[in-house]
């Protein structure tokens, strides 16, 4: 019997409890209860305004995105073209300067030919005239051989004669001797062919 009045009083305590539990606490849960319920929605309304951050993030990139393919692709355009037009420039540039070199060389080509043909009109000319001096000089040379020959054939004969003379007039050794010196240096000094009245003239004048 005490065992079950203490069973059928357990819950008379419970609810006793609960009651004044109820009574001194109640308005500070109610309160909690709506503080939490208030943060629960803040915290819902956050998470809400987050995912819509996202979304907005989400978005502002992808168009970010969008823009930076979009402005890549028209930078390589750009750069595609600018290539094209600069390729395009070298190449008619080198084919100017091409055109331009072959035209020098044309010009230096024409312009070796006739020097080449003037250095050869030149040095056929200085040829001929080499030629002409030889043939000119070569005549004079023989002509001033035949008249030394001559000179000295005259001179030979002049003192052969002289010779001659002087062995008919019976001259002493010592005379002939003298007159033969003076001849000598008369020959020596005058350098030239002399005449047999000079010879004679300046014996005459030596021997006075």
């Amino acid at each position: 019997m005490a065992a079950k009045a203490t069973t059928e009083s357990a819950p008379a305590n419970a609810q006793e409890i609960a009651r004044i539990r109820d009574i001194l606490l109640g308005p500070h849960i109610r309160e909690y209860d709506q503080r939490f319920q208030q943060t629960a929605r803040d915290i819902e309304r956050l998470r809400m305004d987050i995912e819509k951050l996202t979304e907005q993030l989400h978005e502002q990139a992808e168009t970010q995105v969008r823009n930076l393919d979009q402005q890549v692709q028209r930078l390589q355009n750009d750069l595609s073209e600018h290539d094209q037009r600069a390729s395009t420039r070298m190449s008619e540039e080198s084919s100017r300067v091409d055109g331009r070199l072959a035209e020098l060389n044309g010009k230096l080509d024409a312009q070796s030919a006739s020097h080449s043909d003037r250095l050869k009109q030149e040095a056929e000319r200085l040829d001929r005239s080499i030629s002409s001096l030889d043939s000119s000089t070569t005549k004079k040379l023989q002509s001033l051989q035949k008249e030394m020959r001559q000179s000295d054939d005259d001179l030979r004969k002049e003192l052969r004669d002289l010779v001659d003379r002087l062995t008919d007039e019976k001259t002493d050794r010592r005379s002939l001797g003298q007159m033969l010196i003076e001849i000598g240096n008369q020959l020596s000094s005058a350098g030239t062919a002399v005449g047999l009245d000079d010879l004679l003239a300046g014996l005459g004048n030596s021997s006075k």
